[in-house]
């Protein structure tokens, strides 16, 4: 029985420093889950993960140059193809194609989380609970869960976990969720941040907001709003204090949607912000009422697009108990368009005096 022990242990041995076909070693860590070999698992899925953490690696390397060569591209002139940079870029992925695995990001970490199964279980058995741990925090590191930060969480000592936390957290602010083969996505990059009470690192993650003239930018728009919604509400619940650092972000996109004649895209969001920010909204809508005005075609259909968006600013000047201020709009909006007779006329129908 020892001489089979020993054996064993050499061929694991031999396998761990020869083998690099991730699929047998992935295969053979199944079998020695099946035959209950646990030690020898837990040193052959080291040895697999490895290779497949790596592998992960280098597909990350090869999508964050071809990203930065598109974006270069789009910055040449129409009669230039490309330039030193972009000759470079892609000098260096025709290099990494070579290297890359044909496995997507997805397969990879979908191997090094079925090995990590394993390997919890049989650590479970073996009483190694550093193995545990280890195992349950690369394991958030591939998924980026709550709940796997969570199970972490419990694996880890008290006197462990501000440090480990802290290095789990700093792993979440410098994932990049915008590559295509990304575990996660901004968002939920975002609100794992904001559920830990780091408000700043999750407002630095948050893209350029799309242009009108993009396409799908309506798609685009409401995603980028339910992002400043997550980022405003989560942040009023943590400290309003911080509330401040978003108005410059809500203004620059607000005018843009106002612009495109989208009046109320950004209702549950400006709810929020009246209640701390009265003067904000006053001026936000002001100029909103400015952008509008100047883009009327003179026709019915925009006259009510208009008193529509009255309606709203009346409403929420009154709830701010800000009733001078809507007056003094009103009576502004009137005084400059009496000459349109048909908007004037919409306005005293809709009691916007």
């Amino acid at each position: 029985k020892q001489a089979s022990v020993d054996e064993l242990s050499m061929l694991i041995g031999l396998a761990t420093e020869f083998i690099t076909n991730v699929d047998h070693l992935s295969n053979a860590c199944h079998l020695l889950n099946d035959y209950k070999q646990y030690p020898e698992l837990i040193q052959m899925g080291k040895h697999a993960q490895t290779l497949l953490k790596q592998m992960v690696m280098l597909k990350i390397i090869f999508e964050e140059k071809t990203k930065e060569l598109k974006e270069e591209q789009d910055q040449l002139p129409p009669s230039v193809s490309e330039n030193e940079k972009t000759i470079e870029l892609t000098q260096e992925l025709e290099a990494l194609a070579l290297q890359v695995s044909s496995k997507s990001q997805h397969e990879l970490r979908g191997m090094i989380l079925g090995i990590a199964d394993l390997m919890i279980d049989a650590a479970r058995t073996e009483k190694m609970y550093d193995v545990v741990r280890d195992q349950a925090i690369l394991v958030f590191k591939m998924t980026l869960t709550v709940a796997k930060f969570e199970e972490v969480r419990t694996l880890v000592e008290e006197k462990d976990w501000p440090d480990i936390r802290k290095k789990l957290l700093d792993y979440v602010v410098e994932y990049n969720a915008t590559l295509p083969g990304s575990a996660i996505t901004v968002k939920d990059q975002m609100e794992l941040l904001l559920r830990e009470g780091l408000a700043k690192e999750a407002t630095r993650l948050l893209p350029d907001p799309p242009l009108p003239s993009q396409a799908f930018y309506a798609d685009k728009a409401s995603q980028y709003i339910n992002m400043l919604e997550i980022l405003w509400y989560e942040i009023e619940r943590i400290s309003s204090d911080g509330l401040g650092i978003l108005l410059p972000l809500i203004e620059e996109f607000a005018k843009k949607e106002f612009q495109q004649q989208r009046i109320d895209t950004l209702d549950r969001l400006l709810d929020g912000v009246q209640s701390f920010y009265p003067d904000f909204i006053v001026d936000l809508y002001q100029s909103a009422s400015d952008l509008l005005l100047v883009s009327l075609q003179g026709n019915q259909k925009q006259y009510r697009l208009y008193c529509n968006f009255a309606s709203i600013v009346k409403r929420r000047f009154l709830e701010m108990n800000r009733k001078a201020d809507w007056k003094a709009f009103i009576t502004e909006v009137r005084e400059k368009n009496s000459r349109k007779k048909s908007l004037i006329r919409q306005m005293d129908v809709n009691d916007l005096k």
